[in-house]
């Protein structure tokens, strides 16, 4: 029997993550045969030079030059001081993406993704144009096309030549090799199928068999004593307001951010809820104290449309921002604050800005609000969605245990 060469055997299929790992080794040699050799025999000029600028060179021993050796005292009297303002800021948009950046790809993907981005074809454009067409909302939009150019950016093929191994095999290194979450996964799936069903009509297996489950967790809730603690933190009055508005009248942060005074009527105590999630509209009631404060809040800008404007900016000496702008506030720089506060009223749990929201649910509940007047407030289409809260709500808890005590206390 003829024995089997090596070279006959079956190549593997590569994946994604070894054909990375081939690019960056080329990267590392071509790199390294650009480096010149130098003989052993002769020192470079570079050496050279180093040689004789040296202070423990032989010419400056032999001329009775000492080397200057500088002190710590010297060092630290080189070293300008500190001035009081050179505290440190807090974090940008930009600086919280790079620091709470968990979705990391590989550089060489990076690279690619920035080629992307920068360019303009005819197809992007009708896949844009498609979703306008869906009515998707901007924020959407934004996201969809954000996730197609990763997955061209991970295949790193054209349209026409993407099969349905790339699909599974894409897929599978995001899930097994990034370790993306559910969600995530989710939204590039949506975006990866709305393209391949409408710009670009092709049919493939993985996109009619790929499914993340939907995990729901239990969100963290506030007391009602922690929440007028955390107010208490809150000393700039533009935060505090927001914070205010967004607990008192159970808003969505983004929803909150775009308020305006004509959506306000002060003498019936409603506020109407403009354009919110899915384009919906809503009318919740708005305490007067609430209204109070948000007139407080507004002569300190007096902008003629936004409740909550961004501000242009920075003046150091005073330490405080000027000047507005014509969009809202960032939602970055709403959280930063809300979370260093948050720390500073002893909160230890993974909070955000919906908590508030979340808080605002619980304790109508608490305080014996009908579920069904609860979902109303919050724009809740399914009422399983408001459900949720009342498994939260520890006074019905302590009142359900009591009754039950005292049914079963005769047995």
């Amino acid at each position: 029997m003829t024995q089997k060469r090596k070279n006959d055997r079956p190549h593997a299929k590569e994946t994604i993550a070894s054909k990375l790992t081939k690019a960056s080794s080329k990267v590392k040699t071509r790199k390294s045969v650009k480096k010149k050799a130098v003989p052993q025999g002769k020192p470079s000029p570079r050496a050279k030079e180093d040689v004789q600028n040296s202070e423990l060179s032989e010419e400056n021993v032999s001329k009775g030059k000492q080397p200057q050796s500088k002190s710590k005292e010297a060092k630290t009297a080189a070293k300008p001081p500190k001035a009081a303002n050179d505290e440190k800021k807090p974090l940008s948009g930009k600086d919280l993406k790079k620091h709470f950046k968990t979705k990391e790809m590989p550089w060489q993907m990076q690279m690619r993704l920035d080629k992307l981005r920068n360019g303009d074809t005819q197809m992007r454009r009708e896949y844009i144009q498609d979703m306008n067409f869906h009515k998707y909302r901007p924020e959407t939009i934004t996201l969809y096309l954000t996730m197609i150019l990763k997955f061209f950016a991970c295949i790193w093929k054209k349209p026409e030549e993407v099969t349905d191994s790339d699909i599974r095999e894409a897929f599978r290194f995001f899930e097994e090799d990034l370790h993306w979450s559910c969600s995530y996964l989710m939204l590039i799936f949506s975006a990866v199928k709305f393209f391949f069903d409408h710009t670009y009509p092709k049919s493939f297996k993985t996109l009619e068999l790929y499914r993340q489950p939907h995990p729901q967790p239990i969100p963290a809730v506030f007391t009602q004593e922690e929440v007028r603690r955390i107010m208490s933190y809150a000393t700039d009055i533009r935060y505090h307001a927001f914070f205010v508005l967004v607990y008192s009248c159970g808003l969505r942060a983004r929803e909150a951010m775009r308020v305006k005074f004509s959506d306000i009527d002060a003498k019936q105590g409603l506020l109407y809820v403009i354009n919110g999630k899915g384009g919906k509209n809503r009318i919740v009631p708005i305490p007067q104290a609430t209204i109070h404060v948000l007139r407080e809040m507004w002569l300190t800008h007096k902008h003629p449309k936004l409740l909550f404007p961004g501000y242009k900016l920075y003046n150091v000496q005073k330490g405080k921002q000027e000047g507005t702008t014509n969009k809202p506030v960032s939602y970055q720089t709403l959280l930063v604050y809300f979370q260093k506060i948050c720390v500073l009223a002893g909160i230890r749990q993974q909070v955000g800005l919906h908590t508030l929201r979340h808080s605002y649910a619980t304790h109508l509940l608490e305080e014996g609000i009908p579920i069904r007047v609860v979902q109303e407030y919050l724009g809740h289409r399914s009422l399983a969605t408001t459900s949720i809260y009342l498994h939260l709500t520890h006074k019905l808890k302590r009142e359900g245990a009591n009754t039950l005590e005292n049914l079963m206390r005769d047995l």
